[in-house]
């Protein structure tokens, strides 16, 4: 049965380059190959405008930069989709308001370029939520609003429309909704698929939520979002705070981060972008290949006319991000290959093993310039059957009957083929109509034994559609596989269908089931008995519940046993707890549509999909292979893309998939030491004569398979230690047998069973001075195979051979001198020496004069006392200056490695406080009839400064020529404070006004700054 599906337009595409600096645009074109290209998407072909030279600054300003510059394609046209992530809380007003009059100029700018490019919009806030005492967004907020459904335009007036509806607002704490706005931008926005570039533009002056906040109403993680961006090929440029995970978010996608409010306005940042998409390179990977589960990966820089780039240390590179079938996502670096020309990279074993298609996006790097290539490979199996819900057309490569057009009755093949034509699949059941596809197990390909079942009952009536097909003429009717459970007899259809057991039986049962007749009709009961002789079962799920839905035995999401007839896994068991799965308890049948696994019966090797899709987390349609208990394992995209289509969903109703049972014995293990200060286990740390260090020690047993036995654990210890008893396993004393005095042996019979671990904890004590390391070794045999398995780790100590003494320094003194206050001055005092400085006492000077001393405590090496107070008086006058001199230990009573970096000096003016008015916001509002007529205009005021302001009066002036319109009385503002103003009403011309909103417009303030009082507001009619 077919249940409704949602569709999405394919979001396949290249990133075709991403320079980070901006470049001079050629002045036209040679080629006139490229004077036309065809829009795929059936529109009207695009015709690009003539290029126009553009005065971008060049990139190349090294040597070696301007050497490789000359390999890049600079010429031809180029596609970009470009997608603004804009956050537009309350902070965001100046960077609204600046791209509100620059919009139309930067799309100008992509046309005069030569760029045919489409614009995005996605406006953030936050969640309009409270949680754990944090009021994430105001009430008013919106994690994330994706604009005009997502469809880019490529209209520069409808875009400056989107950016002139911004305004800032909201925003409580100070983290936002990146995560789901960046998130909902991949996943949301109708990228073009081809050629087109990926760009995302994301600015926003505060940080994304951190992984696990509970204002991360979407359970959004970091690695999630650079997962996305990296496998849609998207490159990402960040305008932001400095903050690592912005940081990040441009760097992991070869994109380039600006520091907000650094001295950058967004007009130069949007040039240098419009100038990147200009010059190009390519990624060609023609050897990357994985077989069983070792990816190796190797590409070709290329520029244009497909010239080979060479290769510069430190100025080309490539890394590539592996996203595996669980959804994971992992980064590895290529290195060159001097003898292939190309950078390599081999992953053994990849994603862990899990079988599946990989998917691999590959960044590379040519001085400032970048680009992205995205490739997939299937790892760890052969062959990957399934049937689509929908029929389509093929446009890879062509099937063997010369047929483009491919049904949801055809059985396909990971390997781009048509495995069997429905016709094929009926061929002993001499039906020539095409009766769709609804489960298929392929027992054996090379003997082309299939068992499926079909959407349409036989014309003939030789088969309904929930009945159990084999290629070989074999049916067995749906009651008998219902006849073990306890319901009515009826056909409750056939939606997915797995054998189990040994194949030669399975292939032996299928031959007895063609000449059993009408056997399973008259004695369906018959099946369950010979399913036992043959020692083999058949999973499979209906399309129906039953008994009824009201009081359901089984859902049609639940995976049944026809051999024993119990449930073998639930719909709830299926799919992680996020999914609210399973009746009643948590509300929603999703259906079990097609299903695999081994032929052992391991329900953790259960791979499925679902008849309905899930828009939560994990997010999941129900055309992807899922894992049971553990999200997306391929998404429908992945299975379908070497087809071609022209959609990236075309469902999923039959799965096939072998999984290759491989036994690979394997032993782990990691020693660390523990870092005392940081109470963490780490690699190295160091230490001192006579101090006591502790190792951990895990033994893992990380194979596939077997249990091991006979382990043996030796410790080699350095010349520097020494054991000193208090050895834990598990949790329990049990000292080693010491061969020597630096060789430790505990030695365990097992079985240490795949998964488990064996953690071993000891002391030793530092005896003398030195570089150390510290050697576990551990052998152990998995007697399934006889094979010996092997792994060593090491943890340093190191011990300096120095001389042990304190060193008092000053880092900081702080404080301010203003007249008729308290001069609270404050210093901080550190020991960074390696031994304990006991106490002190610190001095305080004022332009040469001895003014008091201050006790200082003990302090560890490493301590610091921050913000130490003196609490003295400075009786000083307006302008006066004086050296200000801190100085630890004045008595000497501490002997130090370095006794010439006890003080610090500074010189300090003394000063009066005075206030600084400024205005933060200007808007208006008109009562009148006609536009602008009546129009209050109101605004906010902000005395900015450390002094009191006493009353004041702010002009609103006309702009350009400073003519008074009207004044407005200001009250006093103590430091920091804000008010809320407005003029009296006042009618301006329907056109629209420009004018300045000036603090202080009578300039009787006496304030720090004199030039920022000012704040010019127009709009236009």
């Amino acid at each position: 049965m077919k249940k409704q599906k949602q569709f999405a337009i394919a979001i396949v595409a290249i990133l075709l380059l991403s320079v980070l600096t901006a470049m001079p645009v050629m002045a036209g074109s040679g080629d006139e190959s490229n004077s036309t290209l065809t829009d795929d998407r059936g529109q009207t072909p695009y015709v690009p405008p003539p290029l126009t030279t553009l005065s971008y600054p060049p990139v190349a300003t090294l040597p070696v930069c301007e050497e490789l510059q000359t390999y890049l394609d600079c010429v031809s046209t180029k596609k970009g989709d470009i997608v603004f992530v804009f956050d537009t809380t309350g902070s965001m007003y100046d960077e609204i308001d600046e791209m509100k009059n620059i919009s139309k100029d930067f799309a100008d700018g992509l046309a005069s370029a030569g760029i045919d490019f489409r614009l995005g919009l996605t406006e953030f806030r936050d969640f309009p939520v409270t949680c754990d005492g944090t009021a994430c967004g105001d009430p008013g907020d919106f994690a994330y609003k994706v604009y005009n459904g997502g469809v880019l335009t490529s209209s520069s007036s409808v875009f400056k429309s989107w950016i002139g509806g911004l305004s800032a607002s909201g925003g409580a704490d100070l983290p936002e909704s990146t995560l789901a706005a960046l998130t909902h931008t991949v996943k949301d926005q109708k990228w073009r698929g081809g050629d087109a570039s990926k760009i995302v533009i994301l600015i926003s002056d505060a940080p994304p939520h951190p992984d696990g906040h509970c204002c991360n109403q979407e359970g959004n993680k970091f690695s999630g979002v650079i997962s996305a961006l990296t496998r849609n090929g998207i490159t990402a440029y960040v305008v932001g705070p400095d903050d690592a995970s912005m940081k990040k978010i441009a760097s992991a996608t070869g994109g380039k981060f600006y520091l907000i409010r650094a001295g950058v306005t967004l007009k130069p940042i949007l040039e240098e972008i419009t100038g990147v998409i200009r010059c190009s390179f390519s990624i060609v990977g023609d050897e990357i290949a994985c077989e069983d589960n070792k990816l190796e990966v190797c590409v070709q820089l290329r520029g244009k006319d497909n010239v080979l780039i060479p290769y510069r240390a430190g100025y080309t590179k490539a890394w590539m991000y592996v996203r595996c079938p669980d959804g994971t996502s992992h980064r590895y670096d290529l290195k060159y290959d001097n003898k292939t020309k190309a950078y390599c990279a081999t992953v053994d074993p990849v994603c862990e093993g899990e079988p599946g298609v990989v998917g691999v996006t590959v960044y590379g790097k040519v001085c400032e310039w970048s680009a992205v290539e995205r490739f997939e490979v299937t790892c760890g199996i052969r062959k990957v059957f399934f049937s689509t819900e929908e029929d389509f057309v093929t446009f890879g490569p062509e099937p063997p009957d010369g047929n483009p057009i491919i049904s949801d009755g055809d059985l396909l093949c990971s390997d781009c083929t048509v495995f069997a034509r429905n016709r094929e699949l009926l061929a002993a059941f001499q039906t020539e109509i095409d009766l769709g596809l609804d489960a298929a197990d392929v027992i054996d390909m090379e003997r082309r034994l299939v068992a499926f079942s079909t959407e349409l009952d036989d014309p003939q009536g030789w088969f309904t559609a929930g009945d159990l097909l084999a290629t070989n003429g074999a049916v067995i009717p749906n009651i008998a596989l219902l006849a073990k459970f306890d319901i009515p007899k009826a056909d409750l259809g056939l939606d997915a269908v797995h054998f189990i057991g040994d194949k030669e039986k399975i292939i032996a049962f299928l031959e007895y089931a063609t000449v059993t007749g009408d056997l399973w009709w008259e004695n369906p009961d018959r099946l369950a008995t010979m399913l036992e002789e043959y020692d083999i079962d058949i999973w499979f799920s209906t399309e129906g519940t039953a008994p009824t839905p009201e009081a359901p035995l089984f859902l049609d999401g639940d995976l049944l046993s026809a051999r024993t007839g119990t449930i073998i896994a639930r719909n709830a068991l299926l799919l992680p707890p996020s999914v609210p799965a399973g009746i009643p308890r948590r509300g929603v049948d999703f259906g079990l549509d097609a299903v695999t696994a081994d032929r052992g019966g391991n329900r953790e090797r259960i791979r499925f999909s679902t008849e309905i899709l899930y828009d939560g987390e994990p997010y999941f349609t129900d055309g992807d292979v899922l894992r049971i208990g553990n999200g997306v394992v391929c998404t429908n995209e992945d299975l379908i893309r070497c087809f071609e289509p022209k959609t990236n969903f075309l469902g999923l109703d039959a799965l096939s998939v072998p999984v290759k049972e491989v036994c690979k014995p394997s032993i782990e293990v990691e020693k660390k030491v523990l870092d005392p200060i940081e109470q963490a286990w780490v690699e190295q740390i160091t230490a001192h004569v006579d101090d006591t260090v502790t190792f951990q020690c895990k033994i893992h047993n990380d194979g596939t398979c077997c249990p091991l036995y006979d382990i043996k654990v030796t410790d080699i210890l350095p010349e520097s230690l020494k054991y000193a008893n208090n050895a834990m396993v598990n949790g329990k004393q049990r000292e080693p047998d010491e061969i020597n005095d630096k060789e430790l042996m505990w030695f365990f019979e097992g079985p240490l069973n795949p998964c488990e671990t064996i953690t071993i904890k000891f002391n030793a004590r530092v005896v003398k001075c030195g570089e150390d390391i510290n050697v576990q070794r551990v052998k152990a045999v998995c007697e399934k195979t006889g094979e010996v398995v092997y792994d060593e780790d090491r943890a340093t100590v190191v011990v300096p051979c120095v001389e042990r003494k304190p060193d008092l320094v000053i880092p900081d003194i702080a404080g301010i001198g203003v007249v008729g206050e308290p001069l609270n001055i404050f210093y901080t005092i550190k020991n960074q020496g390696n031994t304990v400085a006991g106490s002190s006492y610190t001095g305080l000077w004022i332009g040469g004069k001895y003014i008091k001393k201050d006790y200082v405590g003990p302090l560890a090496p490493g301590a610091a006392i921050n913000l130490k107070p003196f609490n003295y008086t400075w009786d000083c006058t307006a302008g006066e200056k004086a050296e200000i001199k801190v100085c630890a230990d004045i008595a000497d009573q501490v002997a130090e490695s370095n006794e010439a970096n006890n003080c610090k000096a500074e010189t300090w003016t003394c000063t009066l406080k005075k206030p600084d008015l400024v205005i933060t916001k200007v808007w208006y509002e008109y009562t009148g009839p006609k536009f602008l007529e009546d129009t209050t205009i109101y605004y906010t005021i902000k005395n900015q400064g450390k002094g009191t302001v006493g009353a004041s009066k702010t002009y609103m002036k006309w702009y350009p020529g400073g003519k008074l319109i009207l004044a407005d009385d200001v009250p006093s503002l103590s430091a920091g404070q804000t008010s809320t103003q407005s003029f009296a009403p006042y009618t301006f011309s329907e056109t629209g006004f420009d004018i300045n909103i000036c603090a202080d417009g009578n300039r009787k303030i006496a304030e720090t700054n004199e030039a920022n009082n000012c704040k010019r507001y127009y709009t236009l009619g």
